[in-house]
């Protein structure tokens, strides 16, 4: 689960979407079922960042070809609850609530 403000670096908080460049990069370590953006119901910054790790997919596959492919990872970003709290927890299922 991801709380992505920006894609844009300086703007709100960077370190949310460097975090999940990181995280891709140990992708091949993880069984992904699904991700979802939560609070503001844009999966779009993910998918965003998904681009560029298609484009270095084969590179990262010729160490490791247990990488996922970009595909296969746009298929599991799905939109979290929009709200914030635990009292908001079960509130409007949203697909990734309901994975």
């Amino acid at each position: 689960m991801t709380d992505i403000s920006s894609v844009t670096g300086g703007f709100k908080e960077p370190d949310d979407a460097q975090s999940l460049v990181r995280f891709l990069l140990y992708a091949n370590e993880f069984d992904i079922e699904y991700t979802n953006h939560w609070k503001d119901r844009k999966p779009a910054y993910i998918r965003e960042i998904l681009e560029p790790y298609g484009q270095v997919h084969g590179n990262l596959s010729l160490h490791d070809p247990a990488f996922p492919g970009k595909e296969g990872l746009l298929r599991v970003v799905k939109a979290g609850n929009p709200n914030d709290g635990p009292a908001f927890v079960g509130e409007e299922p949203m697909t990734g609530s309901r994975l």
